[in-house]
């Protein structure tokens, strides 16, 4: 049974005997000592025997009293531990109200710096504020050179097609081109085009054309080569039969001494392969030489001398061609 049903129970029993009659089949007498209920004999109330009721209750109500110590002593370290568990609380809420502050700074600075509002001592503020401004100003410059790159592609365009604004470049370029004006270089230009005109490279060039420059080093150090008349043949006698002699002209070469080679060879319109001595050279000087050719004739197997005049070898059409260098 519950404490509180054993009490009230108990409660009740004292009830009854105080205040009731005692009827002659109990016969017994109910005694309050220092130490409890004490009975003079058993009581019986209704078939039940109160003292053993008493007795049991006094057991409950002393194990009651036990547990309710050992209550209390838990209790007691209860308080404690919630005591110690109280100051505990206490320092985490300040340890939390302090890591708060701090997420509030740290929260309020990260904003600064993601917004670039932050103080203008932040090293991480002025580098980035200086590197937008870096940036802002090539951003610039940039543009302006994008600009200035579309009209320099425009300029080369109109230049490579030679249909922009007019220059003295273009002027002068379409003129080469078309050989028109009167410019020096044009009128300069077409004179080495048509060998005409009075300009140094002009005569010069003739000159070097020409072979006629015996002042020009280089005309000096060319080969000078030419070709006789075919009417300068001349009859020479021999002890055995006439031959024929011919007097070359060297003149135009500009040889102020003889030259150092000269190669000479017979040409005409036929017959000259019967001759001998054409590529002998005599009497050279720096404007002549002399060449002696004898003609030749095969009759029965024999080669003999054959005698020629000047209007024949000139019908002929012989000539010396030669060719001299220094």
């Amino acid at each position: 049974m519950p404490p509180r049903g054993v009490l009230l129970a108990a409660c009740l029993l004292l009830l009854c005997a105080a205040f009731c009659l005692p009827s002659p089949a109990l016969g017994s007498s109910l005694l309050l000592g220092s130490g409890g209920f004490v009975l003079s004999r058993p009581l019986l109330l209704q078939g039940a025997d109160v003292g053993a009721v008493l007795s049991a209750l006094q057991a409950d109500v002393a194990e009651l009293k036990l547990k309710n110590a050992q209550l209390q002593g838990d209790l007691t370290v209860a308080t404690q531990q919630i005591t110690e568990l109280q100051g505990t609380v206490a320092e985490l809420q300040d340890t939390v109200t302090t890591q708060g502050v701090q997420l509030t700074d740290l929260n309020a600075r990260l904003s600064a710096a993601e917004s670039l509002s932050g103080s203008p001592t932040s090293a991480l503020y002025t580098t980035v504020t200086g590197l937008q401004s870096n940036v802002s100003a090539h951003g610039t410059r940039l543009t302006t050179a994008e600009g200035g790159l579309s009209d320099l592609a425009i300029r080369v365009a109109a230049a490579e097609n030679l249909d922009g604004v007019p220059t003295l470049l273009t002027d002068t370029v379409k003129a080469m081109r078309d050989l028109t004006g009167n410019s020096t270089l044009v009128t300069t230009v077409l004179g080495l085009r048509d060998g005409t005109g009075n300009s140094t490279l002009v005569t010069t060039l003739t000159n070097l054309r020409n072979g006629t420059d015996s002042s020009s080093a280089l005309i000096q150090s060319l080969p000078c080569y030419g070709e006789s008349a075919n009417n300068t043949w001349k009859v020479y006698y021999t002890s055995q039969s006439p031959a024929l002699r011919i007097d070359v002209s060297m003149a135009a070469c500009g040889f102020s001494t003889p030259p150092q080679h000269v190669s000479a060879s017979l040409y005409g319109n036929n017959k000259q392969f019967m001759t001998v001595g054409a590529s002998s050279v005599y009497l050279l000087t720096a404007t002549s030489f002399r060449v002696y050719i004898l003609p030749l004739v095969v009759t029965d197997g024999n080669i003999l001398n054959m005698t020629r005049t000047p209007e024949d070898v000139a019908a002929l059409n012989w000539r010396i061609n030669w060719m001299a260098t220094r």
